[in-house]
């Protein structure tokens, strides 16, 4: 399973941390959470659009994920409000 967090059209007050925590109930071992770093900076990324993938190769039953978002003092901070989160299911292939 795939959780993506798409940003349109970035600005500069965009420029946030942003985790993707996955949950399995009853499971805590692991990696549950990843974090990364969006610093927009101008002409490059100003107005474009971004995505951000976090991905679980298994899990029974299946994961959750949930995207939170940080300043750089990292306090909480709401989205941007054109962000989305959308959730994929993977096709498993077989060799």
């Amino acid at each position: 399973m795939e959780s993506t967090l798409k940003l349109e059209k970035v600005m500069m007050q965009d420029s946030r941390t942003f985790e993707c925590s996955v949950t399995i109930q009853g499971d805590d071992e692991g990696i549950t959470a990843a974090t990364t770093s969006l610093l927009v900076l101008g002409n490059a990324e100003y107005w474009n659009n971004i995505s951000l993938s976090c991905m679980s190769e298994e899990g029974s039953p299946s994961p959750t994920f949930k995207w939170k978002s940080y300043s750089v003092l990292n306090a909480p901070r709401p989205f941007p409000s054109r962000a989305t989160e959308s959730l994929y299911h993977k096709q498993s292939s077989w060799s």
